[in-house]
């Protein structure tokens, strides 16, 4: 399954001006041209990453990953056994000690590997099944030893989604109701997700963004311009982000609304292509390392103004730099080739060029168990708090007609219409903002009928189609908003009918099939 790998690349010297922030480690790796994959760093001192071979294009998969917990004076390599073959997607530790890695197969399938003795021996998670033909493995993410979630293809007709709250022992799979659908040929991409507090992102190959909020349990997706690529992606708040393609021409696009939406990104200077990330901390930074030799896109860059403008670290355009992970303004690392043993592979960063910021992880936010209100069924809406940091003031406004200082109030619409709600949160010393934007509407008076016709409509809520099955031949269909206005008219012929609701606003819809003179009522919700 190439189309899921990141990266092909041919062995090159590392080499760049001598600077006293940049200290070159040796990974230790025995044989030379090990490239790093993959990096999590835990803390200062404690670090992991994976391994693939850079000796020739096309050389087999691994199954070697490196740690430190000395900050990278000292790496230790090691190798999982029993996988001769498999790839490995990505790496994330909690600890010196424990570790997930994704595995898959290349003959299909796959497991989630666990270490809980430094990669000394690794088992495989058997309920997180990922089986062949389709299964296949592309994330894991671990907010502590026990909470987590991963990531896999499309597998049964819906992507592949466990959580946990056992540390993987027993992972339990997302709900099909509550995972987007997916495309036709939409993939996971191995390793590409961003994780800030309890939201998480990840992207497809088909340019396409799935959002959590909730570590993983619920999701929603938004599309980027980008239609055919898979997109790095890191966020640096539950707002603001970026995405960027990992190929030429690198093209990439921004967020300042948590991923609904995506604006080109224009950047000025070297914006490398293989692995970006956030520095925590920091008000708007970001650094990126780039391995393309055949563009002449390779080394590592740097921007502390949202990504607007991207400085070269000296001398580093002549050599390939493939990961990056940074976990505090001051501490880094960059993952390359090493020679042997005892030299190269690793940079780390300890120096001065990033400003911290203490309020770079206060962020506003909340969250509603809907969007979409009926007055018929109730106009009181429950809102949660979900602010990064320690919050201690909230004041709330429902369209500047109602005004709340609790931390989780209630609030009762009593009209109908689309209704901003802002909440501004404070620390005391940090003050953040967010809005949403809530849909009202009244379905009194509107009556769905028995289903007459042995009729399948899917899937509500909705997105971009809308699937009818019909064992009969439906001679009509009628689709009303919550106002009673006919929004969409077809004739339609016996079998599976899709509708294309790319037209339709977010909201409640009526939908009446006539099938032999008789008629099957129903109601969706397009949310998006």
């Amino acid at each position: 399954m190439k189309k899921h790998l990141l990266f092909v690349l041919l062995f090159c010297g590392l080499f760049f001006a001598s600077q006293a922030q940049w200290t070159e480690q040796a990974t230790a790796f025995t044989a030379a041209s090990r490239g790093i994959r993959f990096i999590s760093a835990v803390d200062t001192n404690i670090v992991w990453a994976t391994a693939y071979d850079g000796s020739t294009s096309g050389a087999p998969e691994i199954q070697e990953f490196t740690r430190t917990t000395n900050g990278g004076t000292t790496w230790t390599p090691g190798a999982i056994s029993g996988y001769s073959g498999w790839g490995l997607s990505m790496i994330c530790a909690v600890s010196d000690l424990k570790a997930w890695v994704p595995a898959w197969n290349p003959a299909g399938g796959g497991t989630i590997l666990y270490t809980a003795d430094g990669g000394a021996t690794w088992t495989p998670q058997s309920t997180a099944v990922f089986s062949a033909p389709s299964g296949f493995p592309n994330v894991v993410h671990f907010w502590d030893e026990n909470n987590g979630f991963c990531m896999g293809d499309p597998n049964g007709g819906y992507f592949e989604i466990y959580t946990t709250t056992d540390g993987g022992t027993t992972w339990t799979r997302v709900p099909q109701a509550d995972i987007p659908a997916n495309l036709a040929s939409e993939w996971g991409t191995v390793g590409l997700y961003s994780v800030v507090g309890d939201y998480v992102w990840f992207t497809t190959g088909k340019g396409r963004v799935y959002k959590s909020i909730d570590r993983g349990y619920h999701w929603t997706v938004a599309a980027t311009p980008n239609t055919a690529n898979q997109l790095q992606i890191s966020m640096r708040s539950i707002n603001c982000g970026i995405v960027k393609m990992n190929e030429s021409p690198y093209t990439s696009y921004q967020t300042v609304d948590g991923g609904s939406t995506w604006t080109l990104h224009s950047p000025l200077g070297n914006f490398y292509g293989n692995d970006f990330t956030y520095i925590p901390g920091t008000a708007a930074s970001y650094i990126s390392v780039g391995a393309d030799l055949t563009n002449a896109f390779s080394g590592i860059s740097y921007s502390t103004d949202d990504g607007a403008i991207w400085d070269n670290v000296t001398g580093s355009d002549t050599a390939q730099f493939l990961a990056v992970d940074f976990v505090d303004a001051k501490h880094g690392w960059v993952g390359a080739f090493n020679t042997d043993a005892t030299t190269g592979g690793m940079y780390y960063y300890h120096g001065n060029d990033f400003i911290v910021d203490p309020c770079a992880s206060f962020t506003a936010s909340f969250s509603v168990p809907t969007h979409i209100v009926d007055l018929n069924v109730s106009g009181q809406l429950d809102f949660t708090d979900m602010t990064t940091g320690t919050p201690t003031t909230w004041d709330w406004s429902f369209n500047g007609t109602s005004s709340s200082t609790t931390q989780n109030p209630s609030y009762t619409f009593t009209t109908t219409g689309d209704f901003y709600v802002t909440l501004e949160a404070g620390d005391g010393s940090c003050t953040s903002t967010y809005t949403d934007t809530i849909h009202v509407i009244n379905t009194a008076g509107i009556t769905a009928l028995d289903n007459q016709n042995n009729m399948e409509i899917w899937p509500s809520p909705a997105s971009s189609v809308l699937n009818i099955q019909s064992a009969s031949v439906a001679e009509a269909i009628y689709i009303y908003n919550s106002n009673g206005n006919m929004v969409y008219t077809a004739t339609a012929s016996q079998g599976l009918i899709t509708i294309d609701l790319s037209g339709m606003a977010d909201g409640l819809y009526y939908i009446r099939v006539s099938t032999n003179g008789k008629f099957t009522d129903g109601k969706f919700i397009i949310r998006r």
